[in-house]
């Protein structure tokens, strides 16, 4: 091969790079404009198409428009795309969406929380938000969450809703989460509750559960 053939070729190579680039940078652009469709649909299916590119340019535009979206609906759905980014924008922007002013949008970034069970930043993000949440069903996921986290901050914070809330259902929530924590911090926070005669029986189911021997993950049988 002379050198002439030689360039042609590293020409066109450089060349299909760059035209390359151009097109994501093109794509980029012009999913940032749909993005400020009035439609929510072309936004939502932004958002998605966004969500499988997984570069920083990508995700700094999600973790953008999460603050500049106005329907709640689409702001939901922008959380479920945030999590598969696994960056820590992205989840600053899931932990920030705590305090969003719809309940559903609050509701769903706690539920995304739920799996940094070994996280006690976010255990303590997740105790914040059911200290002055008001939507029941906010505050029912907030528990669970930190019932599934299983730390020590996690196991605090469930002990401390135990005394602080008034509603019987929230009470039994956390000494429920309690019982799932399993570590010598939950019983002895159980052990603290079951001296109270109102509470005693909700604490001696919660301290059965943590006595109980744990499930054993099902053997897939083979088929015939």
């Amino acid at each position: 091969m002379n050198r002439k053939a030689l360039f042609l070729i590293i020409a066109a190579f450089y060349a299909c790079a760059s035209l390359a680039h151009a097109v994501d940078a093109v794509d980029l652009r012009k999913k940032a404009r749909e993005l400020r469709d009035k439609k929510a649909l072309v936004r939502i299916t932004a958002i998605r198409e966004l969500g499988q590119v997984h570069t920083e340019q990508s995700i700094e535009l999600l973790v953008k428009h999460m603050a500049e979206e106005k329907d709640p609906a689409v702001r939901t759905q922008l959380l479920d795309v945030l999590a598969l980014q696994e960056s820590p924008s992205s989840l600053a922007a899931i932990i920030a969406a705590l305090d969003d002013p719809n309940p559903s949008v609050r509701q769903q970034a706690v539920t995304l929380l739920r799996s940094y069970a070994d996280n006690e930043a976010i255990s303590r993000a997740v105790a914040r938000r059911l200290e002055k949440e008001e939507n029941e069903s906010v505050k029912m996921t907030a528990l669970d969450t930190l019932g599934a986290h299983r730390n020590k901050a996690a196991t605090e914070e469930l002990g401390t809703a135990v005394n602080r809330e008034k509603n019987p259902a929230y009470r039994k929530a956390a000494i429920k989460g309690l019982g799932r924590h399993r570590s010598t911090e939950s019983r002895n926070e159980l052990d603290k509750i079951e001296r109270n005669p109102a509470l005693a029986k909700e604490a001696k189911e919660a301290l059965g559960i943590q006595d109980a021997p744990a499930a054993a993950p099902k053997k897939k049988g083979k088929k015939q």
